[in-house]
Parts: C-alpha cells; structure tokens; sequence
C-alpha cells in the first residue's frame, strides 16, 4: 500500500452479508467498502458529467437491465426465446458452466429469470410513471436485440446510456472500455433519483448498489418480486390481460 499506492483484493460475493461478532468491525467494512474505496479520478469526472447533463432535464430513474447472454445462460432462462436462440443460449451454458440439472420451464416461474425489458416498462406503467420519465439503462449487449427493446422503447421513449448522454465516454481505452463503462454506469445509478435493479440474484453490481444507496441514506429503489409477478406476465402472454395494474 505504501509503495504502490493500491491494495490487491481477491474475489470475493456478498462479504458484508456474512455474521461478524463485533458491530464495529461491521461498521468499518462497510465504510471500506462504500467511503474509503473510490473509483479513478477520471470515472469519477465522467460520471458526474454525465449526471449533469441528466438532471438539467430534471429528475431521471436508472435501470440496471441484466439481460446478457452469460446471465440467461447460467440461470437457465430459456422458455421465452425462440427455438435457434434456445440453442445458443443451452450450448453457451454447456460451455461455459458446471453441469447443474434444471427445470428450464419452471425457472422463471420460481423468480429466477431476470425481467424482460417490456416486463420492466409495464410494472412502470403499472406504477404510473408515464413516457416523460428519463430513464438511464445500465446494461451490457441484450440478447434478443431490438426484439425484446422495442416494446420497452415504446413505452418508454427517452432512453439513454452513458455514450448517448456524454459521447466522450466512446473515446475510453479499447482494452478497458467496457470496464470503464460498468464503472461509470455504477455511480451514475448510485447518483439516480430511483434506482430499479431487473435481477438481484448473483448480481455484485446491483446488490452492491443496493448497500450503497442505503449506506447514503434514504434513497428510493424499486425491487420487483418477479415469484410474484410471473404468473401475471405469464397470463398476459396467452392474452388474458386482465389484473396486471392491480398486481
């Protein structure tokens, strides 16, 4: 630490939640975890630009959407996509992850499946928030594409990312970039008026940003329970729409 300036941590999910017999101790975790560790001068620059730039329009929600490939792929979420993606999404997890036998029909009805971008619109609606909100997605490449945004964007039209909001944010490093841009995305949705995670399973980024916005104080999060709310999306799906808003 005296010589580089930097300490090495090793890998580590959900350490805070782990019993500590001294509530000192647990609170200096938690300082070191939320206070004393920053981000890089220029993350830091970055992302109050782009936070700026967001509340001169006023207030702005941030969604952390995890709907990637590796995360589908590892839950076994595969019932909502069309045969051929199916397959890519099966031999990824073949690939990539210990063999663990799963029901895949009743993953999504257990909670276990991330929200689906228009799953993630209509519980808004539901909830009355109409298409004037500003919304900042926090999200890797979603799979499925445009097919599963645009009902999303629909509802939803001012949709932004850091590199619609701040174009310099393209001009981050190759080698470095998606790591940068996770970083930015982490303290803008920490800077958000209401912060909405799609999946807070195995998810380090959204439950750390969950402790975080607590640890500052009263900050407004909406945590869907997906259990709760499959079998009403499950019904809107084979067209009795009917209770959605009451749900």
């Amino acid at each position: 630490m005296t010589q580089h300036s930097a300490i090495y941590l090793t890998p580590f999910s959900h350490r805070l939640a782990e019993e500590i017999d001294n509530p000192e101790y647990q609170r200096l975790r938690c300082r070191v975890n939320y206070h004393a560790l920053r981000f890089k001068l220029h993350i830091m620059k970055l992302s109050d630009s782009i936070v700026d730039k967001l509340r001169s329009h006023g207030h702005f929600m941030s969604i952390h959407l995890r709907f990637e490939m590796d995360m589908l792929a590892f839950l076994g979420c595969f019932d909502i996509f069309n045969p051929e993606e199916q397959k890519t999404l099966k031999k990824y997890r073949k690939e990539n992850f210990a063999e663990k036998r799963l029901i895949y029909n009743e993953r999504r009805a257990i909670g276990k499946c991330p929200l689906t971008p228009e799953e993630v619109g209509l519980i808004l609606r539901a909830m009355r928030f109409d298409n004037s909100t500003r919304i900042y997605l926090a999200a890797g490449e979603l799979f499925g594409g445009e097919r599963f945004m645009k009902p999303f964007r629909t509802l939803f039209p001012r949709l932004d990312n850091h590199s619609s909001v701040d174009p310099s944010s393209e001009e981050l490093s190759p080698n470095s970039q998606g790591l940068i841009g996770s970083a930015v995305d982490y303290m803008v949705c920490l800077m958000s008026d209401i912060f909405m995670p799609t999946y807070d399973g195995p998810s380090n980024f959204a439950n750390n940003l969950l402790g975080h916005r607590l640890y500052y104080g009263f900050r407004t999060t909406i945590r869907p329970d997906r259990k709760g709310l499959a079998p009403v999306f499950v019904a809107r799906e084979k067209k009795k729409t009917g209770g959605f808003e009451e749900a």
